[in-house]
């Protein structure tokens, strides 16, 4: 991974390398996340905002629900309906099985 140098200015500003800037992607207006390491060291990370309203989108039992679909699409696991009538009913019969 590419690895730069930079001089803090006087009001506490440093500037990303070009490369660096280039490598992972970052933008002007891009928001950074700043870490102190425990050994002394300094880790920059990108942060992505997430809107309040969207953010269960992006959690671990969201995201492991998304991969299972995905999965089971993949194997054929699902069914195709013809009307909305035909999906409440599979839907009420899958409900009352599990329920069983």
């Amino acid at each position: 991974m590419p690895s730069g140098v930079s001089k803090i200015t006087r009001h506490f500003q440093v500037t990303i390398p070009s490369y660096i800037r280039k490598t992972v992607g970052l933008h002007e207006g891009d928001l950074i996340d700043f870490e102190a390491l425990n050994s002394g060291e300094i880790m920059l990370k990108p942060v992505h905002m997430v809107k309040k309203s969207q953010a269960y989108y992006w959690t671990n039992k969201w995201q492991k629900g998304i991969k299972e679909s995905e999965e089971a699409l993949k194997r054929g696991e699902f069914e195709v309906f013809n009307n909305i009538d035909d999906a409440a009913r599979s839907f009420a019969r899958d409900k009352k099985n599990s329920n069983s």
